[in-house]
């Protein structure tokens, strides 16, 4: 819906994610699956059958032919120096922003603390919460001393 704002000229890319109360990023996938994407996978999106985030890896896969990536690992290999210790690092170390980035959004995207503990009071049955909270708060503990240091 934003994408199609956006491209209709109706509104900016920040405009309209602001509006509906999302990120500019998600805009870019979503303006990605309008030009490139299948009526099939614009429609499995609109109609929530398909996630955008899934659409665009698909559309994405299909659009990298197996002859590019070779080329690419060649010369991402070559230009590194060939240095395939380098080369795990550096995709180690990019998963890993990947998933604190992601986590962090998501953390800090979550409603009121309040909000929250009121919905995990009624629908908590397997005790999850309970039992991940503790670890989610010591890894953070950890994380901000690690950080500070």
């Amino acid at each position: 819906m934003a994408a199609r704002l956006v491209n209709q000229g109706h509104s900016t890319c920040v405009a309209a994610a602001a509006l509906l109360g999302i990120s500019d990023d998600s805009i870019t996938r979503a303006r990605m699956i309008l030009d490139k994407g299948t009526p099939e996978e614009i429609a499995a999106v609109e109609d929530g059958r398909l996630s955008v985030r899934t659409a665009v890896n698909v559309i994405t896969c299909r659009n990298t032919s197996i002859v590019g990536k070779k080329n690419h690992i060649k010369r991402s290999i070559s230009s590194l120096g060939k240095n395939p210790e380098r080369i795990a690092k550096m995709r180690r170390d990019n998963a890993i922003w990947r998933d604190l980035r992601e986590a962090l959004l998501a953390l800090t995207s979550l409603p009121l603390p309040s909000d929250v503990a009121r919905v995990i009071k009624s629908r908590d049955r397997t005790g999850i919460v309970k039992s991940k909270l503790h670890n989610a708060k010591q890894w953070l503990e950890e994380f901000a001393k690690c950080r500070e240091d």
